[in-house]
């Protein structure tokens, strides 16, 4: 069964994962080298700095660099050709017979992000739900 889903929800999904977290100062190093390495690293970072690294005083900066990075990422990333080149394109959903789970339902679906390729994933819907309760759609 396909069921069609706006080529908005897909675009609006990718820019969520592009949104950039803020890194503060204080905060530990995700990498730690040996002595010989650090002069080296600490030249290469500093020798050349991109042309998006944020460098604002403060926070109230951020919107700026992030704007100027989000489209940089756009334009390498090609989104804007996928766009037009694809903007005929309805993703679709397949939905496989349930599984019984117990207290739920699983699905084996997947969704045609692209034309032919597919990206797999579980639904999940409860047996019973409370009135008002909320559950997670989709893993």
């Amino acid at each position: 069964m396909m069921l069609p889903i706006s080529k908005f929800l897909l675009f609006g999904s990718l820019l969520c994962f592009l949104t950039p977290c803020l890194v503060y100062p204080d905060d530990e190093p995700f990498a730690r080298y040996p002595g010989n390495y650090q002069g080296f690293v600490k030249s290469l970072h500093e020798s050349k700095p991109g042309t998006l690294a944020f460098r604002a005083v403060h926070a109230g900066n951020v919107s700026h660099w992030r704007e100027a990075a989000r489209d940089k990422l756009v334009d390498l990333l090609g989104l804007k050709h996928m766009q037009s080149e694809l903007s005929a394109h309805r993703p679709g959903v397949e939905l496989e017979m349930p599984e019984d789970m117990g207290a739920y339902l699983r699905f084996d679906a997947s969704i045609e992000t692209e034309p032919g390729f597919r990206v797999p994933f579980w639904l999940l819907k409860p047996k019973s739900k409370a009135k008002g309760d909320r559950y997670p759609l989709a893993i």
